[in-house]
């Protein structure tokens, strides 16, 4: 599938196989289906309706741990979407899609990973940035993913969510 081909809820669907996670979470669901595989369609349809099916988010942010428990954060143009998970793998898991505009947002923070003060020659000063939101009391991380990133999880999807959110601020 290319880029050209994705529908918005390919993006969706690879943004969030790219986290923390939530990878291994959407490989189990496939591989072993089921309950796994409903709670975690779930979470990707009610994610998808959430933000509207026919918009492709601006970038994501989120973990899930080892017992199938996390959150996600997808930032739309103009509202985010949060995701919670409580045991997603198991028979009696649970999940919560709620949207919020990007009011919201309590604060944001930008955190560098690199010390390119001295001229950008080689490298794009919004490469390597974390933006850090809160959201009803819950801290997202969007930063790029190294190995297995997607184009909602690299360093353009990170600026564009930084670009996204003081645009908000601002006005």
């Amino acid at each position: 599938m290319t880029e050209l081909t994705m529908k918005p809820s390919d993006h969706v669907y690879y943004g969030i196989n790219s986290l923390r996670g939530w990878d291994e979470a959407l490989g189990t669901a496939h591989g072993w289906g089921g309950n796994r595989a409903r709670n975690v369609g779930r979470l990707l349809s009610g994610i998808i309706v959430a933000g509207g099916e026919d918009r492709t988010p601006v970038a994501m942010a989120g973990q899930l741990d080892d017992n199938g428990t996390g959150n996600l954060a997808v930032l739309y143009a103009d509202v985010i979407v949060i995701a919670t998970a409580a045991t997603i793998l198991s028979d009696d898991g649970t999940t919560a899609i709620s949207v919020h505009p990007l009011s919201a947002v309590g604060s944001l923070g930008v955190k560098a990973l690199h010390n390119y003060y001295d001229g950008t020659k080689s490298y794009e000063r919004h490469n390597q940035l974390e933006v850090i939101v809160t959201v009803e009391g819950t801290e997202f991380t969007f930063t790029r993913r190294g190995y297995n990133s997607s184009e909602l999880t690299d360093d353009n999807a990170v600026k564009k969510a930084l670009d996204t959110l003081r645009a908000h601020l601002a006005q």
